[in-house]
């Protein structure tokens, strides 16, 4: 379930970067609703739901709606319980780089808060470190973007 909030709260990160939210956009996080549907009936992620459903009535996410979303998860994700904090940054990041490659199209904007995010955010030593027992390759993602 934690994995669910922090991927949604990266993908919510990545779709803002470059300020032009878009229908692929949207798809991206109604897909992110569709992949963990089975967890809808259980707390606290019915109640990130049932905000998101509300956010999405109209189909658009504005600013606000954005915050209030992130202040749910933020409040009612779990860190630091089931997984470390090098475990939820990759779990985020990962949600950052669907929301930033949901339009496939990556900005110099974009690529330049990843890079950003990557070098004052994480240790990215230590992430890959972690990455390699996951099979996720950040550094292949970093010389992508660069």
């Amino acid at each position: 379930m934690d994995t669910a909030i922090h991927t949604l709260v990266g993908l919510l990160h990545g779709i803002s970067i470059d300020d032009n939210l878009n229908a692929d956009e949207i798809a991206e996080v109604l897909n992110w609703c569709k992949q963990y549907n089975d967890l809808k009936a259980r707390e606290p992620f019915k109640e990130i739901i049932a905000k998101l459903d509300e956010i999405m009535a109209d189909g658009i996410i504005t600013p606000d709606e954005q915050e209030d979303l992130l202040w749910v998860c933020k409040n009612l994700s779990s860190d630091g319980i089931f997984y470390d904090e090098i475990t939820n940054e990759i779990q985020r990041l990962h949600g950052i780089l669907h929301g930033v490659l949901a339009d496939s199209h990556i900005s110099t904007e974009e690529s330049k808060e990843i890079i950003k995010m990557i070098d004052y955010g994480c240790h990215i030593s230590v992430i890959e470190q972690k990455a390699e027992k996951e099979s996720a390759p950040i550094s292949e993602s970093i010389e992508f973007i660069s």
